[in-house]
């Protein structure tokens, strides 16, 4: 045999063994790389090899040992330089396998290699005839699934072609109903606004007639006040012409009595000290009834019975003045010989003040008999 190698291509030699043993079947095979293991290069759990990479045949001698180490175990051996006749008897007998590596592939040198070759050869034509029919099935799984896909794409395109029609059906009873709904709608606006113009129609009339009613009563009303007025213009004028006798007649008694010597002095100095006698009726009021009493005489001197209300209001407040007095006078046990006390000091000067206060308030603010007659008259013609 030729030298094909170098120095350490026995290495190469038994990872080749070690292959070609995976591709008998023993897929656990591994190179030992040890010594010590019997001429044992690549061991499995079924089967031991030895791998001979030299330059002559190998002899009976290594084939023996490799049988007697592999016991119950299946023994391989591969040769890139042959074997010997004697081997290649021993293993024949012995049941072991030797394979002759000449060019790359192993080939048979005993009926166990050659039964090793044929179950492999076996085991490759069924694993292509596996690999075949698992091939023409997945063809026709792929086969049925494009038929499946076809009649399922054939399938959503009817279907979509039913819903684009459903839709556009859909789409139009939308449309119609829409219109339908806006013509309603239109139709019932049409009825608010006409039933709003109607109702706005009624306001109005309404607010015409009520204007009207309106119109009327004001100008019964205005034609009442305007008969009112002319009835109260009438009985006005009645009055006065019925009045004027008594009006002329009361300013020629006015006019009498302020011709009187001392009568207006009498009377309002009178007035002033009954106001005055009502607050300190100890002298005021003495004072009041002695003035209303000199106006009272001027009258009767000169014929007048009837008082008017001036000298009657003054004599009222004489009356009164004087009454408190006597009130005072009485209820006291002493008179006024006892020494009053400080409240009833404070009650004096306070009545005092207030005495003087209404003297002053009565004199300027009583009318003068001008100014009385005046509005007397104009009381009268009213």
């Amino acid at each position: 045999m030729p030298e094909l190698f170098g120095q350490h291509m026995w290495a190469e030699a038994e990872t080749a063994a070690e292959g070609y043993m995976r591709e008998l079947g023993f897929a656990d095979a591994q190179v030992t790389r040890g010594t010590g293991d019997g001429g044992v290069d690549v061991t499995s759990e079924r089967a031991v090899a030895q791998s001979k990479y030299q330059g002559k045949p190998v002899g009976r001698e290594p084939v023996q040992r490799i049988r007697g180490v592999a016991f119950d175990r299946a023994a391989l051996f591969f040769s890139w330089s042959g074997y010997t006749a004697g081997a290649v008897e021993f293993a024949t007998a012995a049941g072991v396998a030797l394979f002759n590596v000449p060019n790359g592939e192993p080939v048979a040198c005993s009926p166990a290699a050659q039964e090793l070759l044929d179950e492999v050869s076996e085991a490759s034509q069924l694993r292509r005839e596996a690999a075949a029919a698992a091939a023409a099935a997945q063809a026709a799984a792929a086969r049925a699934a494009e038929r499946e896909n076809l009649e399922s794409e054939q399938r959503i395109r009817e279907a979509n072609a039913r819903a684009e029609v459903a839709q556009a059906e859909a789409t139009r009873a939308a449309e119609r109903d829409t219109l339908e709904s806006e013509q309603r709608i239109r139709e019932a606006k049409a009825r608010a606004e006409a039933a709003r113009a109607e109702k706005e129609a009624a306001k109005a009339r309404q607010r015409a007639v009520a204007a009207e009613q309106r119109a009327v009563r004001s100008q019964q009303k205005t034609d009442k006040r305007a008969a009112r007025r002319a009835a109260l213009e009438q009985r006005r004028e009645e009055q006065r012409v019925a009045n004027a006798p008594k009006v002329a007649a009361r300013a020629e008694r006015r006019a009498y009595l302020a011709s009187l010597p001392g009568y207006t002095r009498d009377t309002r100095l009178a007035v002033a000290f009954g106001i005055a006698g009502v607050g300190c009726p100890v002298g005021f009021g003495l004072i009041a009834g002695w003035f209303a009493l000199r106006a009272r005489t001027t009258l009767t001197r000169h014929g007048v019975e009837r008082s008017p209300n001036l000298l009657r209001f003054a004599a009222v407040l004489a009356t009164v003045g004087i009454s408190l007095a006597a009130m005072v006078v009485v209820g006291s046990p002493n008179g006024f010989s006892e020494e009053p006390s400080d409240l009833v000091s404070g009650l004096a000067t306070l009545a005092g003040g207030l005495a003087a206060v209404g003297a002053l308030a009565a004199w300027y603010t009583l009318p003068k008999k001008r100014t009385d007659r005046e509005r007397e008259t104009a009381e009268l013609s009213s």
